[in-house]
């Protein structure tokens, strides 16, 4: 357990039915998976990939999640917006980070088929300034519980 740290955390997010912001702040140990005596910082492995895993509420009932992290010493701060649509199927995941190293990108993750279970997921990020794909691929799940991955080619030519 880490009971110090100068990492803030907190979680917002909408239900479909309100504007409204719920808020949640949460300590470090509650949201980084961490080791014994493992420092906290923004780069510290979260204990679920989403927002949406830290909430006690049906994922069919959130429209948008927001984490900020900040780094009260560093001056660094790390936001994770995603925004879910087709009954939370769906959803557009974007990454900044501002503070000496900042960084930038854009998850698209959609559904494109039911049967079988087949999703698009697209990266984007900033390369020179311009958005640019940094992944592009299908991901499908098999009936034995693994996936299959297919991967689009990203190059220009």
């Amino acid at each position: 357990m880490n009971n110090t740290s100068n990492v803030k955390i907190e979680i917002y997010y909408q239900l479909i039915d309100s504007r409204d912001w719920i808020f949640l702040e949460l300590t470090p140990d509650e949201y980084f998976d961490l080791e014994p005596d493992e420092k906290v910082d923004l780069d510290s492995l979260p204990r679920y990939n989403h927002a949406i895993e830290y909430l006690d509420v049906e994922n069919e009932r959130v429209i948008t999640t927001k984490i900020i992290l900040i780094d009260q010493i560093l001056k660094a701060k790390r936001s994770i917006v995603e925004r879910y649509w087709n009954h939370g199927r769906n959803r557009a995941i974007e990454r900044t980070d501002m503070g000496a190293a900042p960084y930038w990108e854009m998850i698209l993750e959609v559904q494109v088929s039911t049967n079988p279970p087949l999703w698009e997921i697209i990266r984007l990020g900033r390369e020179d300034g311009v958005m640019t794909p940094l992944y592009h691929g299908f991901i499908k799940d098999n009936d034995d519980g693994s996936q299959t991955e297919t991967k689009v080619k990203i190059e220009a030519s």
